[in-house]
């Protein structure tokens, strides 16, 4: 069998591809297969493999593992009895005969039956917002109408943003990091990142520090992006990425303060966003009125404020036309 297509073409690349694709929830056995194939090629693929895994936050926590700690006796001895029969033997040596076996054996671990990881939902309202401490040290502020799926588990911390906005500030912890929002990965490098996921879009944006976004494209074949801090990219689920954006950052963290910060933005697209923290929805009684742009910040959720910045500084006037909605026109 073939390695896997989507894999790097260098040997350090290519084991530091193989351990976080072994790690992926998704990884499938033909991978599994393809990865073994991939050993068996050179003993330096093994040996490149071995020192990928033992700087990985996993095989940090293989380190007490009566099945690991039994695999490498095994190997050394092993090893030292097939040097001792075949002298000429210079290429793999005992050390890389125990290599081989080490590797057998947290290959044994990995693909043993463990239990589900336990989930925990949080969700936020509409003109709710909510700051989560998670146990690794990590916190996530959810914006209104958000939710999330975490899962804490011994070789990776996960969280899902099923819908809405979430800031995350990720502790400092082994555990490799992964959010997925949709068909979305961001793979955290030590990070405050924002995750926005809507319809069949999600939007990244990096504050501090560096995450790795992947998502499939349409060919099927699999993109990466690494973002710096003061960037942002949107990947469409049927389009793939879009070009790598600044991210501003006055803008991005007004949100986390409870502001609304616009800068020449649209009507349409300013209200839209004021909708999402209230009940009470403003409207456009003439649609030609979208065009306008509006500079300035609000405070989320107040409505009322934000009509009389719009009737002051704008010239527009407005009508209620119904308990939770509100007109405006010229």
């Amino acid at each position: 069998m073939n390695m896997n297509e989507h894999a790097p073409e260098r040997g350090v690349d290519q084991a530091a591809w193989w351990v976080a694709r072994l790690d992926a929830p998704d990884c499938k056995a033909s991978e599994r297969a393809a990865f073994e194939d991939w050993l068996a090629q050179s003993p330096l693929h093994v040996e490149a493999w071995v020192r990928a895994d033992a700087i990985h936050a996993a095989a940090a926590q293989l380190a007490d593992d009566d099945l690991l700690r039994a695999a490498a006796r095994k190997a050394r001895r092993e090893g030292r009895d097939a040097f001792a029969k075949r002298p000429g033997l210079r290429t793999w040596g005992w050390a890389a005969a125990a290599s081989l076996a080490v590797v057998a054996g947290m290959l044994a671990w990995r693909l043993l039956p463990t239990p589900p990881t336990p989930e925990q939902r949080y969700a936020t309202a509409v003109g709710e917002q909510r700051t989560i401490g998670l146990a690794d040290g990590t916190t996530l502020l959810l914006d209104t109408g958000s939710a999330v799926t975490v899962r804490l588990g011994q070789g990776q911390r996960e969280v899902d943003v099923d819908a809405g906005r979430v800031q995350l500030a990720v502790g400092d912890d082994p555990r490799p990091f992964l959010v997925r929002a949709g068909t979305t990965t961001i793979r955290d490098i030590g990070t405050t990142f924002q995750v926005c996921r809507e319809g069949g879009a999600t939007r990244v944006g990096l504050v501090d520090g560096a995450v790795i976004v992947s998502a499939p494209l349409p060919t099927g074949k699999v993109e990466q992006v690494r973002l710096s801090p003061g960037e942002q990219v949107a990947v469409q689920a049927d389009a793939g990425f879009a070009p790598v954006e600044a991210l501003d950052i006055a803008v991005a963290e007004g949100w986390t303060q409870g502001e609304l910060v616009f800068k020449e933005h649209r009507l349409d697209a300013l209200l839209a966003e004021a909708n999402r923290y209230s009940t009470t929805k403003l409207t456009l009684a003439d649609p030609t009125l979208a065009e306008i742009t509006v500079s300035g910040v609000f405070r989320a959720g107040n409505q009322d404020a934000l009509v009389s910045a719009l009737e002051r500084g704008w010239g527009l006037h407005a009508r209620r036309i119904g308990p939770d909605e509100i007109s405006l026109h010229r």
